[in-house]
């Protein structure tokens, strides 16, 4: 394994890149499919457990990985838009390395976990936005495949109470943020573009801290502009399972054997849009 590891900025933001070496004994000079890791963390935090041990996951099973440990929301300013700044980076960072690393540009898959899976969906939709932002052509910050984790999609689903709602939304945008983007940002189902790459969603009913109710409008949302998307909706389980097994749990109830597969029907999913 090859790591490498870059800095955004003074915040303390950086991303952190999980490499397979090119070895002579076998794939030799093959490019490999990558996927970038937004963890979540409800923007005040970038959840440990939805990092390593999903990147560690992943590469078992022959993807290169970068986790994207992006700034959150501090008392000095308001948040956006650092995160969608920071992620762009990555993916510049990822495509001025991509021969040495031996990354197949084609193969680009965004995963995010409940407030890293907003991040990653507003992304992929707003590229042309977060293009302008870096100065950049936006096919560089093309995604092919999106994997959303118990996402907040509409912050009018993920805030059940007005009064967090409402804080949330100052402490990410501020005063001046502008309307227009602001408005596509808090409410990305409503604004579904052609563009977005083809999606993969899953969510716990019981959800009690993102409810179910975001990844079943997005779904439909889709389903209306025609986006190739497949969701699974388990029964019950809290939020934040990341990958439901011990490896990623700290306390007994993010262990659930019935949401443990999810990782394997998204392997399964991407096989059908991977070049083999």
């Amino acid at each position: 394994m090859r790591i490498e590891k870059q800095k955004f900025g003074t915040q303390g933001a950086y991303a952190i890149a999980y490499l397979w070496e090119d070895s002579s004994q076998f794939k030799t000079g093959e490019k490999r499919p990558v996927v970038v890791i937004c963890p979540g963390g409800g923007y005040t935090h970038t959840s440990d457990r939805e990092a390593d041990p999903v990147a560690m996951k992943y590469f078992s099973e022959g993807y290169h990985v970068i986790i994207v440990r992006y700034s959150c929301i501090s008392s000095d300013t308001s948040l956006f838009p650092d995160p969608y700044v920071q992620l762009g980076s990555t993916f510049l960072w990822l495509r001025s390395n991509a021969e040495n690393w031996h990354v197949d540009l084609e193969q680009i898959v965004l995963t995010g976990f409940s407030a890293g899976g907003h991040l990653a969906l507003t992304f992929a939709a707003e590229k042309d936005w977060v293009a302008g932002l870096l100065g950049v052509s936006s096919e560089k910050l093309h995604v092919n495949h999106l994997v959303l984790c118990y996402p907040v999609v509409n912050f009018t689903y993920g805030w059940p109470k007005q009064v967090e709602r409402e804080k949330e939304i100052k402490d990410l945008f501020g005063h001046d943020f502008h309307q227009p983007t602001k408005k596509r940002l808090i409410q990305p189902d409503k604004h579904i573009p052609e563009h977005l790459p083809r999606v993969f969603i899953w969510h716990t009913r019981d959800d009690a801290t993102v409810p179910v109710e975001n990844s079943m409008k997005l779904m439909l949302a889709l389903q209306e502009k025609r986006i190739p998307n497949e969701a699974h909706f388990f029964e019950s389980g809290v939020h934040g399972l990341s990958l439901g097994t011990a490896v990623s749990a700290a306390r007994k109830e993010q262990i659930n054997q019935y949401c443990e597969p999810w990782f394997d029907l998204v392997l399964n999913w991407l096989k059908k849009g991977i070049k083999q």
